[in-house]
């Protein structure tokens, strides 16, 4: 069908609301479905989602000449698995980011297991001004047993927020 031209943009539908486009209302969702309201939800990472990118660079050690550590990390990312998206496994650092622009504070959350203690795994929101938001507070996530999965919220201001993992 043709777009609907709505009457304004200064209002969103609560979690479990959808807008009813014929009526400009929010109406409840029927039994047996949901909305996340305004949010975005990624549950399916057959390929990194768009919006998503990866920075990686080499953890310089020292040890080794500087020639060959110039390219040693163009092959590192994060890795869709279907489900999920795993971090890289070698001895570069790759920061997963995510940029997103609010017009009312909201938060993010995400499932993650983190089982190897000798691999850094953070977590930090910067503004448009690269500064790092309070929320990052406790930035270094915790480490969880094997096959444990722990969720990890953190709220967001409105404006701009960069997200790394």
């Amino acid at each position: 069908p043709d777009p609907v031209k709505g009457k304004e943009c200064t209002f969103t539908c609560l979690s479990g609301e959808y807008l009813e486009m014929k009526d400009q209302a929010c109406s409840k969702c029927a039994a047996g479905t949901y909305s996340l309201g305004s949010g975005i939800k990624f549950d399916e990472f057959d390929e990194l989602p768009a919006g998503f990118s990866n920075v990686a660079t080499f953890m310089d050690t020292g040890v080794g000449s500087a020639e060959n550590r110039l390219d040693a990390c163009n092959n590192s990312s994060w890795i869709p698995r279907g489900n999920y998206i795993e971090s890289n496994r070698d001895d570069c650092t790759v920061s997963l980011i995510y940029t997103v622009h609010l017009k009312k504070p909201g938060a993010v959350s995400f499932e993650y297991q983190y089982i190897d203690n000798n691999m850094f795994f953070e977590f930090f929101i910067q503004n448009d001004q690269c500064q790092e938001m309070e929320a990052s507070g406790d930035k270094w996530v915790k480490i969880t047993d094997s096959g444990e999965w722990m969720h990890h919220l953190v709220t967001l201001k409105s404006g701009t927020n960069i997200l790394y993992w």
